[in-house]
């Protein structure tokens, strides 16, 4: 009798085991809709949990700022493009990528990602970029977008400040782990060096800078403003007293306040899709209106890089990283003493697989020295 109470306390142990694994298993990989594959709940960088394929293999993402991570990581696990290379950055951009469909993506003023030939590509899952905290409306918009393709939606920080978190957050989501690793440590290392380097500046060394956009120039965006973050960051100081402008930004100034302003420096935008190719550097050189500027009478006006990503800005992504280093270099030659050709063609290898020659770093740097 002591034998088998012993025994039927054994089998309801057992059972309850097993119960409790079953149970813990179903939160974490579920059948998907479609009971072709496995699904593993996640929860995102913005804090939503999101149900997505155990495995993934091909990536979308809204916007620029998201495909330039996982080009990074790996282009060959990106479905389609969200713009089109001009002709000098195709150069330098991997052959297969350029082969994409063009899928373009929701960004830039109201444009609107290709929903049948998205569904057509049937990327995995759709990356959706903020920066430094999830709004409200970028939430909708991931959800909406979840809703409307039945795929997907992960959102991840694009800021500089997380986005070492975001290479181990999208490194472990598409299997690319080491490579995140080593990404997200160079950036680690880099941001610290400058935040102690930037320190060192004293207020009356800071040097004023305007960030010129637009077809004429007179457009910019101020300190505390994603687009230009690179100037707050290495201690110089932005001249633009306008109000911050949300998603592409882009206040537009009068010539009177840039007058008045009065910089030193005049960082020129290259905008791809907005303006011209060298249209907004141009454009301030050659404008009468300009020629006052003691920035433009010193020949202080310098040129953002972008081959193949734009170094400053437009995109706000991991492009701007080797851009701290020249534009801290360009401003406080004596403080940000990099070796900038060596550096830059350590961060093309190692971030865009890419051995620069001499020729293309000359041709990089051409109006930005």
């Amino acid at each position: 009798m002591k034998r088998r109470v012993i025994c039927m306390i054994l089998v309801i142990l057992i059972m309850m085991t097993g119960c409790a694994a079953q149970k813990e298993s179903k939160t974490e990989v579920t059948d998907n809709s479609a009971g072709s594959s496995e699904t593993v709940s996640i929860t995102d960088m913005a804090g939503r949990t999101v149900e997505i394929p155990k495995t993934i293999d091909q990536t979308l993402s809204r916007s620029p700022v998201g495909t330039l991570v996982m080009y990074t990581l790996n282009p060959g696990k990106i479905a389609g493009q969200n713009w089109e290379p001009t002709e000098s950055e195709k150069e330098y951009l991997d052959k297969d990528f350029l082969a994409l469909p063009m899928l373009s993506g929701w960004y830039a003023d109201g444009k609107v990602g290709n929903v049948e030939e998205i569904v057509k590509a049937a990327p995995d899952i759709i990356f959706s970029s903020f920066s430094g905290k999830a709004t409200q409306g970028t939430i909708d918009q991931a959800n909406s977008i979840q809703e409307q393709l039945k795929i997907p939606v992960v959102m991840i920080d694009s800021s500089l400040e997380s986005m070492s978190k975001t290479y181990e957050f999208v490194g472990n989501l598409v299997g690319e782990e080491q490579k995140a690793e080593k990404l997200g440590q160079y950036i680690d290392n880099l941001l610290s060096d400058v935040k102690t380097k930037s320190a060192t500046i004293d207020d009356e060394k800071r040097i004023s800078v305007y960030y010129a956009e637009g077809t004429e120039g007179l457009q910019t965006d101020p300190s505390g403003s994603q687009h230009s973050e690179l100037i707050d960051l290495i201690g110089a100081v932005n001249v633009a007293e306008v109000e911050i402008k949300s998603g592409m930004g882009r206040s537009s100034v009068s010539l009177e306040q840039l007058l008045q302003w009065a910089p030193e420096v005049i960082i020129a935008c290259h905008d791809q899709g907005f303006a011209a190719e060298g249209a907004t550097y141009d454009a301030v050189l050659s404008d009468d209106r300009f020629k006052t500027l003691d920035a433009v009478k010193n020949k202080k006006v310098y040129e953002v890089p972008y081959q193949p990503f734009n170094f400053f800005d437009r995109p706000p992504s991991v492009n701007r990283i080797i851009g701290i280093k020249w534009l801290g270099n360009l401003l406080y030659p004596e403080i940000y003493d990099y070796n900038l050709d060596q550096d830059t063609k350590a961060f093309y290898k190692l971030f865009y697989n890419i051995d620069l020659t001499t020729e293309q770093i000359k041709e990089i740097y051409k109006n930005s020295k």
